[in-house]
């Protein structure tokens, strides 16, 4: 069945939540991605369901087309890779609509579509006084984050978002509609949380509630004057442990500022200027301070504003062992790279140093394993994510090439003093990265067997574009 044939047939099983190019919904779709490397890709024809059952007759049609017939899956849109929710001459299924947000009556639970955005989840549950282990960004979808296992604020008290998951809803090649938790499926319950798009298409997720109130946090903006202060404060801060602390420190360059340190400090119950904070608080001069009583979903919306969308970005990272000296090896790493590209349109680079503490893996284990590849007696880890922004698609080469330069060099000196590790983050992974590859490979044949039992003929190997596979 020829590609031509496969839109027909939708057409005819679907009718308008079909989308044809030069349609307004069609445009729509493509102008909502995060990036333009996104937005610029041409799929056929859009596919928007509005039920799983919808999902099912769509993958049931494509699944028996020719081999050349290849989709891609999107649901928040936030991935910023080149064709990782996207696909020029193919088709693209948004799953936006699937955004439904339901309450069980304990508030234990809530079940949550695949299409929904994190701030939106958090309004719903605000006021109920409970909540869920979610993305930091307003406007990141609930299906790709939890898919790519989902660190979060309140990791360091409940795990990834991942492990917080009771139940899947998935829609297999086949068409079939399952759920996969603890009891039904199970092996496909731990395949899912962490293994990307690599089983079926998610549609919604039972996540687990808890008691929730507001908060404490903010962002804290200083010179880079200020960079041996703020690394010794987050070296302090992983030696006193403390659950409700969460903490990303980003070092940013622009042709406009030069260089700025900024600080996004989240804890997550309201307790004003907490002790493991207090050697970021003594810092001078901020530039800006919103440190303040708060809420996830204000916080989420304040991080949603500094995100620079509807430009060519992208997302690369690695990981390494905590060390103050090697925190500023690293940034030199990083200015060095800047160097070679800052005459570049639009340049904008950010390197992120965000930990990842060793009591966070130990909740995946406890509650029935995932596929994030992390042993329970994992050492504390800085993730360091380099995000780039830039203006012209001519460039996109020199930008991938520094990004991976920078990686190579990075991975090189950790290695060297002993503080190398292995783990790739798949929420931030860069196009080139393979984190299923690199972080699972004593599990990756496990994966390899759950994708053949619940994929036989591997569609979603072979002709689902996005995400990272499980052979890569």
């Amino acid at each position: 069945m020829t590609l031509q044939v496969v839109v027909k047939k939708l057409q005819e099983a679907l009718h308008s939540r079909i989308s044809l190019p030069n349609t307004e919904v069609y445009e729509e779709s493509l102008t909502s991605y995060f990036t333009t490397q996104q937005s610029e890709l041409k799929p056929v024809c859009i596919v928007k369901p509005i039920s799983v059952e919808d999902v099912a007759e769509a993958i049931k049609i494509i699944s028996t087309a020719d081999s050349s017939v290849s989709l891609a899956i999107r649901s928040g849109g936030h991935n910023p890779t080149k064709g990782s929710a996207n696909i020029d001459g193919g088709i693209t299924i948004d799953l936006r609509d699937l955004n439904t947000v339901e309450v069980h009556s304990s508030k234990q639970s809530v079940r949550v579509g695949t299409g929904a955005i994190w701030g939106r989840v958090y309004e719903t549950l605000e006021p109920l006084g409970i909540s869920v282990v979610g993305a930091h960004v307003y406007n990141v979808g609930v299906g790709g984050f939890i898919l790519g296992g989902g660190l979060s604020s309140l990791s360091p008290r409940f795990g990834f978002a991942c492990d917080m998951v009771d139940e899947f809803e998935v829609v297999l090649a086949s068409g079939g509609i399952i759920h996969a938790n603890a009891d039904d499926n199970r092996d496909l319950w731990v395949a899912l949380k962490g293994g990307s798009n690599n089983f079926g298409v998610v549609t919604c997720f039972t996540l687990k509630c808890f008691p929730e109130g507001k908060i404490w946090g903010g962002l804290t903006v200083s010179p880079m004057t200020t960079l041996d202060a703020n690394l010794q404060a987050l070296v302090a801060m992983d030696a006193k442990w403390d659950k409700y602390a969460s903490l990303k420190q980003s070092y940013t360059f622009s042709a406009k500022t030069k260089y700025m340190i900024a600080t996004n400090i989240e804890y997550t119950k309201d307790t004003p200027e907490p002790e493991v904070t207090k050697p970021f608080l003594v810092i001078q001069p901020f530039y800006r301070n919103t440190l303040r009583s708060t809420t996830l979903s204000e916080l989420a919306t304040e991080i949603q504003k500094l995100q620079a969308a509807s430009t060519r970005q992208t997302f690369y990272t690695t990981s390494f062992k905590i060390s103050l000296q090697h925190l500023h090896d690293v940034m030199n790493i990083f200015k060095k790279q800047v160097d070679k590209v800052e005459s570049l349109e639009g340049l904008k680079m950010t390197l992120t140093y965000q930990r990842l503490h060793a009591a966070i893996p130990s909740y995946g284990v406890e509650r029935g394993g995932n596929a994030t590849g992390l042993p329970a007696d994992l050492p504390s880890l800085v993730l360091a994510i380099l995000t780039c922004t830039w203006s012209k698609a001519s460039d996109d080469r020199a930008m991938e090439d520094t990004a991976e330069t920078f990686l190579k060099e990075v991975d090189a000196l950790s290695a060297e003093k002993g503080l190398y590790h292995p783990y790739i983050y798949l929420n931030y992974a860069g196009g080139f990265q393979r984190p299923l590859a690199t972080n699972r490979q004593s599990s990756q044949q496990t994966l390899r067997e759950v994708s053949l039992k619940y994929d036989s003929q591997q569609f979603f190997q072979n002709r689902v574009h996005g995400g990272f596979k499980i052979t890569d």
